[in-house]
């Protein structure tokens, strides 16, 4: 007001040009001086909203052995989305779902091993059975032909002792004139006779019994080596047949103990999936979060700029909307 006073003190006595020129100067001082006030409030807004924005993340190990403080700007395609958590999760559970099942396929083939190894076992026992069975029927049919053979060697000889005998009775004329003989040698001495002739009638018998014996000890000897070589052959048979089984049964066992020798293999790769599975679910999941922590921060920097930015040009407005008031009272 002092200075308005000097301008009318001063148009007083000067012309009117004069006047004007000393207004135009007041009015570009309060310009200059509006202008000073809006540019320092201005200056001081942005002050006040420096503290809220968040301020830049320390540079990690990687930046700073790089010597580089700069902050990385948030770009969501540098995190995993939350479609990539879900398909990780999907992987693992359809992974770990592989494991289950195996498990039990293996819980189940370990039980068929079991049984193979058993029935194996079983086969096993059945053809030595059968083996021994069949080795007692061979000792026992070499022991029947041993038999025949010796049963036949003494009908041979029986045979050979009659034949001997009718020989000699034909030698002496038949049995007639062998009869004559004995009685002529005897003479008159009936005990004598008697006694040869009581003789030849038991050597005769004798020859009979033995040939007699033989021929059926040869006979039934034949028949025992005939029933024995029967009895191996089935028993052969038999034998054969275990093996072939026991043979079978021991095929079964090798390819299901291979079958679960395979399975746990296929555990054990499946496990390992898993496990790497788990890991990336894990680490996706991480960066998952990682990433929504940064955008979150994101936004939350750009509303405390947009904050910032509104009250400096709320301030900036009142600042110029004073004055302008300032300059159109001053002109006034």
């Amino acid at each position: 007001m002092q200075r308005d006073d000097r301008v009318e003190n001063a148009a007083a006595g000067t012309p009117a040009s004069a006047v004007r020129r000393a207004r135009g100067e007041v009015v570009d001082r309060r310009l200059r001086i509006a202008h000073r006030v809006v540019v320092a409030i201005v200056a001081l807004s942005v002050a006040l909203a420096t503290p809220l924005i968040a301020p830049a993340e320390p540079p990690n190990a990687a930046d700073a052995a790089e010597g580089t403080a700069v902050r990385t700007a948030y770009d969501p395609n540098d995190y995993p989305s939350w479609a990539d958590v879900q398909a990780a999760k999907a992987n693992t559970t359809a992974a770990q779902q592989q494991v289950t099942a195996i498990t039990a396929l293996i819980a189940k083939l370990a039980t068929d091993v079991e049984a193979a190894q058993e029935f194996a076992a079983q086969k096993m026992d059945e053809y030595v059975a059968a083996q021994e069975a069949y080795e007692e029927a061979v000792r026992r049919a070499d022991a029947l032909r041993a038999q025949a053979d010796e049963a036949s060697a003494t009908a041979d000889t029986a045979e050979r002792n009659a034949g001997q005998v009718a020989a000699q009775l034909y030698r002496s004329g038949g049995s007639d004139i062998g009869i004559e003989a004995i009685v002529a040698e005897a003479g008159d001495d009936a005990e004598e006779l008697l006694s040869r002739l009581g003789s030849m009638e038991k050597m005769i018998e004798r020859t009979s019994a033995v040939y007699d014996a033989a021929a059926e000890q040869r006979n039934n000897a034949a028949s025992l080596a005939g029933q024995a070589d029967v009895a191996e052959g089935e028993r052969e048979q038999l034998r054969a047949a275990a093996e072939e089984a026991w043979n079978a049964a021991v095929e079964a066992q090798a390819a299901a103990e291979a079958a679960l020798a395979a399975s746990e293999a296929q555990k054990i790769t499946l496990e390992a999936q898993v496990a790497f599975l788990q890991d990336a679910q894990a680490k996706t999941t991480a960066a998952y979060e990682e990433g929504e922590r940064k955008r979150k921060e994101e936004e939350e920097r750009k509303r405390r700029e947009e904050e910032a930015r509104q009250r400096a040009a709320a301030a900036a407005a009142a600042a110029a909307a004073a004055a302008a008031a300032a300059a159109n009272g001053g002109g006034s």
